[in-house]
């Protein structure tokens, strides 16, 4: 009797533990399938070791740390008020730096991490409606996300910054409200119409009549929103 009695006691603990741990992990963690995402867009101005990343305040000092290959951050046009929705933009070189720019038990996702999202959603032509957030895109019906996944994907647009030729460098804030864009780890090499080394990234698009996702290449000196995944 003893024993049933302590086994009931165990069952009883363990399970309000699990719903403790449900919880907390529904205030900032999402899983979906085999996967633990985080629900919102990285938002943090340090690396895991404490060091701080730089801010760029202007498109000036942006493009200046990306010609020395260094790590910085933005609000998307430049404003702090964008951040409190979609968080910060951060170059490639941030995401790469060896200092770590995911918080411990966290990674940046690779590419085969976002297929196998896409895949665990099952389908290629409903996914967007299932990882957008169902407000916060641009006004349209057609829009306008399930966020049947919890994703909570929201388009927070991107600083596009790309050498056009050996001098100029083209950059501009661009998509706010019909696209998201999330860094991958990979690095790809040069492209043709890129000519500073180019990274995968994830695109999630408003468009009508139907949103699309997809998997790209963006220039480093570009600046994305990112997405972190638990460490198995």
């Amino acid at each position: 009797m003893k024993v049933l009695k302590l086994i009931i006691q165990l069952v009883i603990i363990s399970f309000f533990s699990f719903l403790n741990y449900g919880a907390a992990q529904n205030n900032d963690e999402i899983t979906i399938g085999s996967q633990t995402w985080m629900k919102k867009n990285l938002d943090i101005s340090e690396f895991r070791n404490g060091e701080k990343i730089s801010q760029a305040k202007s498109m000036e000092k942006w493009i200046d740390a990306c010609n020395k290959k260094q790590a910085v951050w933005c609000y998307y046009d430049f404003n702090p008020a964008n951040g409190k929705t979609y968080g910060k933009l951060y170059n490639w070189y941030a995401v790469n730096d060896k200092r770590g720019l995911a918080p411990d038990g966290m990674r940046i996702p690779e590419h085969k991490d976002w297929v196998e999202l896409n895949n665990t959603l099952g389908n290629l032509l409903t996914n967007a409606e299932k990882l957008k957030s169902e407000t916060g895109w641009a006004e349209s019906p057609k829009s306008k996300g399930t966020n049947s996944s919890g994703f909570s994907a929201l388009p927070g647009g991107s600083l596009s910054c790309y050498h056009e030729n050996d001098t100029s460098i083209v950059s501009n804030f661009t998509f706010l409200l019909k696209q998201g864009n999330w860094w991958t780890s990979e690095e790809k090499g040069t492209t043709s119409h890129i000519l500073d080394t180019a990274s995968i990234c994830y695109s999630l698009t408003y468009s009508i009549p139907n949103s699309t996702i997809g998997i790209r290449i963006c220039g480093q000196c570009s600046g994305l929103s990112v997405r972190c995944l638990k460490n198995n």
